[in-house]
């Protein structure tokens, strides 16, 4: 496939024009003059036949891949691209405030917004227009009521894919409230059909929770044969870290020194960053990955392309090869299976576990040293899970008492967590601005 550097890296053959492809017939013709035009190849009436999709960069990567994905729509509808767009892809401007249709209405908010989004929103968003919404909403804006919506919102939800309708009912409203702004239409029919579409019931990742069935898995992960899949697997299993926060690890987010990574916030899922304290095992663990990916960006980097991470579906493929189904685990059930086994020793305060599977309201702790919140406790927790996991991989079951001699170490009570959390931050405070005033009296 194409990128937008490959692209500008092509050089023009003074003596003919050649093709590069991206893909689903989809390619760029190289001219001799220099020009890189689009072109898609198609089968119609079991001809075959090319039509141009216009000139780069005017045209750019995107815009003529949702073309390409554009002419298939209408090749699925039994229609030829090319005729279509002689006599259709133009709007009819007389009357335009009267007759124009829902699909106009929101390329032209598209294309007002797009600045503003990744690529690959922007790629996502325009297809749920085109494929998902005008493909279905025919009529001019003005006409369309909110049972054609609904109509609409269903025949996507009877795919399968019900979120991906509750997200195609707030696009259309937005669009709609675009229309009314700009005079095309009186009102946004989509906005009543809140709550139509009914999200599916949360299911929980498939996860190993039972002691020696955890220990059976780590003993597995162990003889796997891959280097970085295999260290990958353990660490997540240590950290229980998401598995896209884990196999995107930078070597400049670990600090050795203080024993402690530190996620960025705009890698977390929540938006705020997580700090991550270092047991033993899990330094030893990266210090033997150092050797081998240390030179690259990623801790897991990619054994086919360095400056990348490792892959979802190779971690999930390596589970598959081990023997395990995937009603049985993939890899974000390994915080499933600290969560479980983390309560279930009832050592720990049930907001120190939270805080470090990083489940926290956004909005509810978006203050000053809240990454540090119980850090103390938290280290004192991974080193102790980290021991836990090597005893179940090694077939050893801690005693009963050696469980209720640490159950008996004072723990400050679970009353008011908000409350908690304050009486921290306060603490984490205070310390910060004594050791500041510290530093100012040396200096002076």
């Amino acid at each position: 496939m194409l990128t937008d550097r490959t692209i500008k890296g092509f050089k023009p053959n003074p003596d003919k024009q050649f093709k590069k492809y991206d893909s689903d017939g989809l390619f760029m013709l190289i001219t001799p003059a220099g020009g890189k035009l689009w072109r898609f190849r198609y089968l119609f009436n079991q001809k075959d036949n090319t039509i141009a999709l216009g000139k780069y960069p005017e045209v750019s990567l995107l815009d003529a891949r949702l073309k390409r994905d554009d002419c298939a729509r209408l090749i699925a509808e039994g229609k030829d691209p090319a005729d279509y767009k002689k006599s259709n892809f133009k709007i009819n401007t007389s009357n335009a405030n009267d007759v124009i249709a829902f699909e106009n209405v929101a390329l032209e908010w598209f294309e007002k917004n797009r600045t503003n989004w990744s690529e690959g929103y922007a790629f996502r968003t325009k297809r749920i227009i085109l494929e998902d919404l005008a493909s279905k909403l025919h009529k001019p804006i003005n006409e369309i009521e909110s049972p054609d919506v609904l109509r609409c919102l269903d025949s996507i939800e009877d795919r399968g894919t019900t979120e991906t309708a509750i997200r195609a009912r707030a696009l259309c409203s937005r669009i709609f409230r675009y229309g009314v702004a700009r005079g095309y239409c009186k009102s946004d029919p989509a906005a009543v059909l809140v709550g139509a579409i009914v999200p599916k019931p949360v299911v929980s990742m498939p996860a190993i929770t039972e002691p020696k069935a955890v220990g059976r898995l780590l003993r597995n992960i162990s003889k796997y044969d891959g280097f970085i899949v295999r260290h990958y697997l353990r660490f997540v299993a240590y950290v229980f870290l998401r598995p896209t926060e884990a196999r995107l690890l930078e070597w400049t987010e670990i600090d050795w020194d203080k024993k402690m990574i530190e996620i960025p916030a705009e890698k977390m899922k929540m938006g705020l960053p997580l700090l991550v304290p270092m047991s033993d095992q899990v330094v030893a663990l990266l210090t033997a990955m150092k050797a081998v990916t240390g030179r690259y960006k990623y801790v897991f980097a990619s054994k086919v392309k360095a400056n990348r991470s490792i892959s979802d579906a190779t971690a999930l493929k390596a589970l598959r090869l081990m023997g395990y189904k995937a009603d049985e685990i993939v890899v974000h059930g390994f915080r499933s299976t600290a969560s479980t086994n983390l309560y279930e020793s009832r050592l720990w305060r049930g907001e120190v576990i939270e805080r470090q599977l990083a489940h926290v309201e956004r909005n509810k702790v978006v203050k000053a040293y809240n990454r540090a919140l119980y850090i103390e406790e938290r280290t004192e927790m991974m080193q102790w899970y980290a021991d836990f996991l090597d005893d179940l991989m090694a077939d050893r079951v801690r005693s009963i008492d050696s469980l209720e001699s640490m159950r008996t170490r004072q723990t400050p009570p679970s009353i008011d967590t908000e409350t908690d959390e304050r009486a921290e931050l306060a603490r984490l405070t205070a310390k910060y601005h004594t050791t500041e005033a510290v530093q100012h009296q040396s200096v002076a």
